[in-house]
């Protein structure tokens, strides 16, 4: 991911022309800036209550909707089914990471979130002649499948995995293949079966295993999901948001924790209540930017690659229940004999520019921390050269013998040179001119690269 001006032509510039910004990404002093949650996606009153919970808390707004979006996920779970075509439906389960510093305020957040979900789940409790203070029938703290899977028997509409521990959590998830397979399934709410549990209790087998996950990570943890499963990873969405601006104690306004609940309720109980899944359709102006969407995201998945296509392919799926996830949050605010459905056009379009605008970005900046592909290691050092040996200009020969130490060849070259310059760290020393096809062979560093 670059950010070069737009003004800046690599191969048309004079000596006395500026030099584009380092790109901050490239060289890992701070990810590449990243626009912050869009609030207007929400209903007014989520939207008041996110904005007071994350300025009272002094954390950044990103974590408080991103809970409220989770919450919403382990109330229904597979109890709700989002109806796209007679041939594609999905639960509402999302997978949720939460990126940041210790100091951020997430753990500050979901704190306040899990005093929310546990009054609903109180509630839940009531309805089965259960005592208020029983054991959780909606969140888990445990990643084990086979912890999981007897919540789920009780409660067969789904949980969801609340996982705020400094842990790499996310890269330990699935270690084989047998566990792996079960996740996926668990954000598809496929059945699952467990041969014998560890107390010698006969085989569990559930028709529909759906688990949500809400979870925080630090950066440093980002690199350790290199080892963990790719379809894992890709099933994501992430916030990894700047860190919120100091709010002065009278600009702090305490949320209305009992006004959430309230609001979560209504759509937990539709969702327990139903007979059989609580189906959500969608109006047909609604499919019809669905479609819109998707005939360029797949155009965009196609020429990714790697865990950037990866993460594209699960689009679909994300916006879909984005979508009846927003549209649940809005509902919950409305006429109370009404039930929710379907779901309108403008609606799939604030879950399409969620996804594209706030959630596809933050997903970029955290898959460039995972791992380099082969050029951006190259590329970096070059870079480590470049600074290590404080040189103002290099040749395409020194750059190919001295720097990478002949492992690469001439046309490949050429394609870290051009990955440098992209980043703004090196230009040719002369333009070549247009249309000529010839190569440069000396470059000269961006003097921001060696400060003195």
């Amino acid at each position: 991911m670059t950010t070069t001006d737009d003004s800046y032509d690599p191969w048309n510039f004079s000596d006395d022309d500026p030099w584009p910004e380092i790109d901050p990404d490239f060289l890992h002093k701070k990810r590449t800036p990243v626009r912050p949650f869009p609030l207007d996606v929400l209903p007014a009153g989520w939207r008041a209550w996110i904005a007071d919970r994350a300025r009272g808390l002094s954390a950044p707004v990103d974590y408080a909707a991103l809970g409220v979006l989770g919450l919403v996920s382990g109330a229904c779970g597979c109890g709700v089914e989002i109806r796209v075509t007679p041939e594609w439906s999905e639960p509402l389960v999302l997978w949720q990471a939460l990126v940041g510093a210790g100091s951020s305020g997430k753990s500050a957040v979901l704190e306040r979130l899990r005093e929310v979900l546990g009054t609903v789940e109180a509630s839940v409790r009531r309805s089965h002649g259960q005592s208020d203070d029983g054991p959780s029938c909606i969140a888990v703290d445990t990643p084990a499948l086979g912890d999981i899977a007897p919540v789920v028997a009780a409660n067969p509409r789904g949980v969801l995995l609340w996982r705020d521990h400094p842990s790499a959590w996310l890269g330990t998830l699935a270690q084989d293949r047998d566990a792996c397979a079960a996740w996926r399934g668990a954000w598809s709410a496929r059945p699952f079966a467990m041969a014998r549990a560890r107390d010698g209790a006969l085989p569990l087998r559930l028709n529909r295993l759906a688990v949500g996950i809400l979870g925080t990570l630090e950066p440093e943890q980002l690199a350790e999901l290199e080892a963990a499963d790719g379809g894992l990873v890709s099933r994501f969405l992430y916030a990894w948001p700047d860190a919120a601006p100091f709010c002065r104690f009278a600009e702090r306004r305490q949320s209305k924790a009992d006004e959430a609940s309230r609001l979560l309720q209504r759509i937990e109980e539709q969702a327990r209540q139903s007979a059989g899944p609580l189906a959500l359709s969608f109006e047909s102006s609604a499919l019809g930017s669905l479609e819109t969407f998707l005939a360029r995201l797949h155009r965009e998945t196609g020429e990714a690659e790697g865990l950037d296509a990866a993460w594209l392919g699960k689009g679909p799926a994300n916006v879909v229940r984005l979508a009846a996830a927003l549209h649940l949050l809005a509902w919950s605010e409305g006429d109370a004999t009404r039930p929710p459905g379907p779901i309108d056009r403008a609606t799939v379009e604030a879950a399409v520019t969620l996804w594209n605008d706030y959630f596809r970005p933050h997903a970029l900046a955290v898959i460039n921390r995972l791992g380099p592909t082969e050029l951006e290691r190259q590329s970096r050092r070059v870079v480590r050269w470049l600074k290590a040996s404080r040189r103002r200009q290099a040749s395409r020969r020194e750059v190919r013998c001295s720097a990478l130490g002949r492992t690469v060849n001439a046309e490949q070259t050429g394609e870290v040179l051009g990955r440098l310059q992209g980043a703004g760290i090196v230009r040719p020393l002369v333009a070549a001119p247009s249309g000529s096809g010839r190569r440069p062979e000396h470059w000269e560093v961006n003097p921001a690269l060696l400060p003195e």
